[in-house]
């Protein structure tokens, strides 16, 4: 397999509702859109005390391009590590209802 060439979606290893993308600039729209648009996560980081970095991150929030953004802290406690690990939550939630459904439905 090469770089860009097509995959079906029943090969490919990691499923896009299993991705979070994160992304710091207007140069990751178009990734982030796709992983979006195929089930993934998307969130945005911006500096630290820059309003035009949030002005940026709301607009793309309110055209339902992200799920989040938070500040470009990768501190433990900060607004992005809690918001990658509600993510991540959600990721494994759904992991694990489908690993359950599964089981269910080959115990008869």
């Amino acid at each position: 397999m090469c770089i860009n060439e097509y995959m079906p979606e029943e090969n490919r290893p990691i499923p896009f509702e299993n991705i979070v993308y994160i992304w710091d600039g207007l140069t990751n729209v178009s990734c982030m859109t796709l992983t979006k648009k195929g089930g993934g996560h998307a969130i945005a980081v911006y500096a630290p005390n820059s309003p035009k970095g949030v002005s940026g991150c709301k607009k793309l929030s309110k055209a339902n391009r992200i799920d989040f953004f938070a500040p470009a802290d990768y501190s433990e406690g900060k607004k992005l590590e809690v918001r990658m690990k509600l993510t991540m939550d959600v990721i494994i939630a759904k992991i694990v209802f489908a690993k359950g459904k599964f089981s269910f439905q080959h115990e008869f």
